[in-house]
């Protein structure tokens, strides 16, 4: 008798387990949306609780285009309205476009240009493949606590970058999954 209570205990446990695991990987991931320049040759994903500005930031001299992504919270807002006080703006994701006039690699491009970032790093870059392209990766401190990806697209040099306050920021999960989800075309 008490064998079998207990096969018919392990059988509902096992059964359980199996209905809360087959729920878990049915429900969607949070909900996302969706952003796509032809013209830039670029898509990808972004939570639905996040603000995209696009900018052109260039000059006569090199284009450049800034995607910027904040979270979208009352406080973002208001700094982005220009209604708070003068301060610096918040934790960001950015892709940052720029026009690659003089062909310059990626690795090149970080070295030499001071948009980079690079020279706020202490660190040697990390040359890799991302998206079948040479790509290089490093973080820099300045303000904030950034990371970088850099790659050549077309005729432009692309930045991928995240700043932060602290590495469990949930911002760099965020930026995670959107370098996951960057579509070249």
């Amino acid at each position: 008798m008490n064998r079998r209570i207990i096969v018919v205990g392990a059988l509902v446990l096992a059964i359980a387990l199996l209905a809360v695991l087959s729920r878990s990987q049915n429900e969607p991931k949070e909900k996302t949306k969706h952003y796509e320049s032809s013209s830039i040759g670029i898509a990808f994903d972004y939570p639905n609780n996040y603000f995209l500005e696009v900018k052109d930031t260039g000059s006569p001299q090199r284009k450049r285009t800034a995607i910027i992504l904040t979270e979208d919270t009352e406080e973002n807002r208001l700094v982005r309205e220009g209604k708070t006080p003068p301060r610096e703006g918040p934790v960001a994701i950015t892709v940052d476009i720029f026009q690659n006039s003089e062909k310059l690699s990626a690795e090149g491009w970080v070295r030499g240009m001071s948009y980079s970032n690079f020279k706020l790093s202490s660190d040697e870059p990390t040359i890799f493949t991302y998206k079948d392209r040479d790509a290089v990766s490093y973080r820099w401190s300045g303000l904030y606590e950034g990371q970088s990806v850099v790659f050549a697209h077309k005729e432009n040099i692309v930045m991928l970058s995240v700043t932060f306050i602290a590495p469990s920021d949930p911002i760099i999960t965020v930026f995670e999954d959107m370098l996951e989800s960057v579509k070249l075309k």
